[in-house]
């Protein structure tokens, strides 16, 4: 195994980059509550995503996440999710793919070529 290349002192730094990608510090906000309100793994549906959402929506910067959220943008090939870091990887995947899809709602032309794949695919 390689060693880390942040310490637990590190925080501030860790905390600096994620506000820098809003998609991921999202995700591990998600998997940070998942934790906290003891999510069992294997997860092989989005509705096995429900304790993370069991006290209603999810409010994270810039958007609210719900249940339903997770059955849209959590598609079926991504389960199940086995761990902690599979899940942030695939909540990763999940909000690029909401970014797509809600530009591609809006008839937004700029969402380049990835979110413009994914929007297709929601």
């Amino acid at each position: 195994m390689t060693k880390p290349l942040f310490e637990p002192g590190d925080i501030e730094v860790m905390a600096m980059a994620l506000e820098q990608h809003p998609d991921l510090e999202a995700a591990a906000y998600v998997v940070k509550l998942a934790r906290a309100r003891g999510l069992k793994y294997p997860v092989t549906a989005a509705d096995g995503l429900s304790v993370v959402v069991k006290h209603g929506p999810v409010d994270i910067r810039h958007m609210r996440l719900t249940l339903k959220h997770a059955e849209r943008f959590v598609p079926e090939p991504l389960f199940p999710i086995e761990s902690e870091a599979d899940l942030m990887r695939k909540l990763l995947l999940a909000f690029v793919i909401g970014r797509g899809a809600h530009h591609k709602e809006r008839g937004d032309k700029s969402v380049g070529p990835v979110g413009a794949l994914v929007a297709q695919e929601v």
